[in-house]
């Protein structure tokens, strides 16, 4: 067994010294243990695990799309992280959300986008582009021409944030 000194001179002793205390033995202990566990317990336990469950594959609408050999469609959840990504890209805004709004037969009516803007960068020529890319992802996405006038994107300011590199513009 090997013992320490600590500075008051009592013998100090290592817990992987002990045989109860070794990993392996803490993991056969933890099994032992969960293998005693009622099934009721385990009935208890179930509606948390399926609450996550559903929380993490939730079905989501799809939106219709068109190419030249017809009709398709993209789940939300898809296009939201598409255009997540496209405005991530344009713009020193942070996305914080994106929400996408689904009109009869499918098709795309509007989107909404909650943003976190640099301290100190201009909001509006950040939210234009932010407008901007959205609506050039839902058209490379869905294979149609849209404008303004088709769909509607809004742009919500819902934080600020310092910018990379953590200065402030002077």
């Amino acid at each position: 067994m090997a013992v320490d000194r600590d500075p008051s001179g009592h013998p100090e002793h290592h817990p992987e010294d002990r045989p109860e205390d070794r990993p392996d033995e803490l993991v056969a202990r933890a099994a032992g243990t969960l293998r005693e566990i009622t099934d009721a317990g385990w009935i208890r336990a179930r509606p948390g695990v399926l609450e996550r469950v559903r929380r993490t594959l939730r079905p989501a609408p799809h939106v219709a799309g068109r190419h030249a050999d017809g009709r398709f469609t993209v789940a939300t959840s898809v296009l939201a992280d598409l255009l997540r990504r496209a405005v991530d890209g344009a713009t020193p805004a942070r996305v914080l959300d994106v929400l996408t709004d689904v009109g009869p037969d499918a098709e795309l009516a509007g989107v909404a986008l909650r943003l976190s803007v640099a301290y100190g960068s201009p909001v509006g020529p950040d939210a234009e582009a932010a407008r901007a890319a959205v609506l050039a992802e839902v058209e490379r996405t869905l294979g149609t021409p849209l404008g303004p006038d088709r769909v509607t994107v809004d742009v919500h300011i819902s934080d600020v944030h310092r910018p990379a590199g953590g200065t402030s513009p002077a």
